[in-house]
């Protein structure tokens, strides 16, 4: 389909050939219809491709939305895996200068000494 709003589409066709139907719903058809219609049935056939065409609009954007959210949540956690990691080398390095400082890299050991992690 070509550039502009999205309308639901019906085809009324005598071409059987499964191709063919497939061909027309990837295009973006909301009904493809086989051989001769009683003008009868061509309204109701219309509101029903109507509904489908409205659903599937609303499945697209749910699915957009959805898309978009989890591409936010995986930025949000590699943002969040860089912030972890920059706390874990902060930690290492406070551990490691207190026990250059001679009081162990144990943490029951932090309240002895200048060396307390307040004051690193």
């Amino acid at each position: 389909m070509g550039q502009g709003k999205a309308r639901p589409i019906v085809m009324f066709s005598a071409d059987h050939a499964p191709e063919t139907i497939h061909a027309t719903v990837r295009a973006g058809f909301s009904a493809y219809m086989v051989d001769g219609v009683d003008v009868a049935l061509i309204k109701p056939i219309i509101d029903t491709a109507i509904a489908n065409f409205s659903e599937f609009q609303r499945l697209k954007t749910e699915l957009a939305d959805a898309s978009s959210r989890l591409e936010d949540r995986k930025l949000v956690e590699r943002a969040k895996g860089f912030l972890m990691k920059q706390n874990e080398d902060v930690g290492r390095r406070r551990l490691s200068r207190h026990a250059q400082a001679g009081h162990g890299a144990k943490p029951e050991t932090w309240g002895r000494g200048p060396a307390a992690p307040g004051r690193l």
